[in-house]
C-alpha cells in the first residue's frame, strides 16, 4: 500500500479593502511517497478531503475530492474549499466556535479506491476565515469636523408682474318702489257667557253577590280531551267512498281493500254503508270482514230471489261508504 507523507503550509489570506470577499478555500500541500519511502513523482493521483467538527472521529461538515498531478518530488498543490463538492457547506463552517480536523484519503492510481492517510487538527485557521466568524472590533474616534464653505452669492430678486385692469361694474340699481297702506285692525268678538255647571248624580249601591254555581264535572273518555270547557276529539277521521282514492286511504282488490296511508297506533272503529249497485241488481248488504292499524277488507252479501243472504257478491259493481275513527 502507498502511503501519503503529507506537510499542511496554510496560506495567510489578506483583505486589500475592508469591503473585498473573503475568499471560500484555504491552500494545502503535502508530498506523495509509497510505504518504503518512494517519492510518488509526476503520478496522477486522487484525494478526498473531509473536514471533522470536535475531534479526529466527529462529524464531516464538508467532504470534497480533488483530482492531482505531482511534480518531480511528489509534491502536489491543492486548495481545500475548491475541490468536487460531495457533501456539506464551506461557507457555513464557524471557525471561532469549534476545533477542525483535516482528513486525507488517497488513490494512488487515480481511482475512487480511497485509502485513509491520516487526520490532522487545524491549530491555525486561515485568517480571513476565522474574521468572517468573528466579532466586530471596536469602534474608531470620530475625526475632527471639516470647515464650514463660504456661503454662495444671493440671486438677484425676479420683477413684479403688472397689474390687470378692473373690469366694468354692473347696471344702476332700479328705485325701490313704494310702501302699501297698512290695513284697519278688525274688531274683537264679544266673549260667549259660562253655562252653569249640572248638580253630581248619587253613587247607586252595590248590587249583592249571586251564589256561586256547583257545576257538574266531567272525565273525558279515551278519544276525547277537555280543555278550558272545551270538549274534543283526539282521533283521526277517515271517511270516504270506494270509487277513488282519498285523503289519508287508497283502495286495492276492486275495492274491497282500503288502505290506510298513515297506520293508526291501535285497531281502530269503521263502519260501511251500501250507497247502490252499478251493475243493476237487488240492494246488497255491506260489512267489514276484517280491520287492522293498516287497512281494512270490505264484503258483500247479495240478497237471493228467496229472500236470503248470500255472500261473495263482487265488490267492484257495488258502491259504498265508509268512515274509520282511531288514533
Amino acid at each position: 500500500m502507498k502511503r501519503l507523507l503529507f506537510t499542511t503550509f496554510f496560506a495567510v489570506l489578506l483583505s486589500i479593502s475592508i469591503f473585498a470577499q473573503v475568499p471560500e478555500a484555504f491552500k494545502y500541500q503535502a508530498v506523495a511517497r509509497t510505504s518504503s519511502g518512494v517519492i510518488i513523482a509526476n503520478q496522477n493521483i486522487s484525494l478526498r478531503v473531509s473536514i471533522l467538527q470536535g475531534s479526529p472521529t466527529g462529524t464531516s461538515v464538508y467532504c470534497e475530492t480533488h483530482n492531482v498531478t505531482t511534480n518531480a518530488f511528489g509534491l502536489m498543490n491543492l486548495e481545500i474549499g475548491n475541490g468536487t463538492y460531495v457533501s456539506g457547506n464551506f461557507a457555513n463552517i464557524t471557525w471561532v466556535t469549534s476545533t477542525y480536523y483535516v482528513k486525507i484519503e488517497m488513490d494512488a492510481a487515480g481511482g475512487t479506491s480511497y485509502q485513509p492517510m491520516g487526520t490532522s487538527q487545524l491549530l491555525s485557521v486561515p485568517y480571513a476565515l476565522y474574521a468572517k466568524n468573528a466579532t466586530s472590533g471596536l469602534t474608531g474616534p470620530t475625526g475632527p469636523t471639516g470647515a464650514n464653505g463660504t456661503n454662495g452669492a444671493t440671486g438677484p430678486s425676479g420683477t413684479n408682474g403688472a397689474t390687470g385692469a378692473t373690469g366694468p361694474s354692473g347696471g344702476p340699481i332700479g328705485p325701490t318702489g313704494a310702501t302699501g297702506p297698512t290695513g284697519a285692525t278688525g274688531n274683537n268678538g264679544s266673549i260667549g257667557a259660562s253655562g252653569a255647571t249640572g248638580n253630581t248624580g248619587l253613587t247607586g249601591a252595590t248590587g249583592i253577590t249571586g251564589p256561586t254555581g256547583s257545576g257538574t264535572t266531567y272525565t273525558a273518555g279515551s278519544g276525547i280531551t277537555i280543555n278550558s270547557n272545551v270538549i274534543s276529539t283526539t282521533n283521526r277521521i277517515i271517511s270516504g267512498t270506494n270509487g277513488a282514492n282519498g285523503t289519508g286511504y287508497t283502495i286495492t282488490n276492486n275495492g274491497s281493500t282500503i288502505n290506510f296511508t298513515t297506520p293508526f297506533t291501535t285497531t281502530p272503529t269503521a263502519t260501511v254503508a251500501w250507497m247502490g249497485d252499478m251493475s243493476g241488481a237487488v240492494p246488497h248488504l255491506v260489512s267489514i270482514t276484517s280491520i287492522s292499524t293498516t287497512s281494512m277488507t270490505v264484503g258483500v252479501y247479495t240478497w237471493t230471489n228467496s229472500g236470503t243472504a248470500s255472500y261473495g257478491q263482487s265488490v267492484l259493481y257495488t258502491e259504498y261508504s265508509f268512515i274509520v275513527i282511531g288514533n
